[in-house]
């Protein structure tokens, strides 16, 4: 029985608004240690098997899971913002803002 062929995953990562994020982490689900981050560009390049399911993940964003069937090498994958996190922050920073605001 052979080893399946490796394919080759590339592209770039971008939020609602079109803008590149980078440090975006780009994994194997199931494959500990294989995995990369997005470039100052959003860009990235990843080996996968057919079937390995990629997810990228960034905090303050929901993550995105992309099955690897085929080559790709122009995939253009956006993260919506997780709305929920962004609230719980949001309230940390103001709880902490009115704490050593106060006299």
């Amino acid at each position: 029985m052979g080893q399946e062929k490796k394919l080759t995953i590339s592209g770039h990562v971008f939020d609602e608004n079109n803008e590149s994020l980078p440090g975006v982490s780009v994994y194997l689900k199931d494959r500990a240690g294989v995995g990369t981050s997005t470039d100052v560009d959003g860009a990235f390049k990843l080996s996968a098997q057919k079937g390995d399911m990629i997810i990228f993940s960034f905090i303050g964003y929901k993550k995105k899971e992309h099955i690897a069937l085929k080559d790709e090498k122009d995939l253009k994958i956006i993260l919506k913002n997780d709305v929920f996190l962004f609230r719980i922050i949001k309230h940390f920073y103001l709880v902490q803002l009115l704490i050593f605001s106060c006299p």
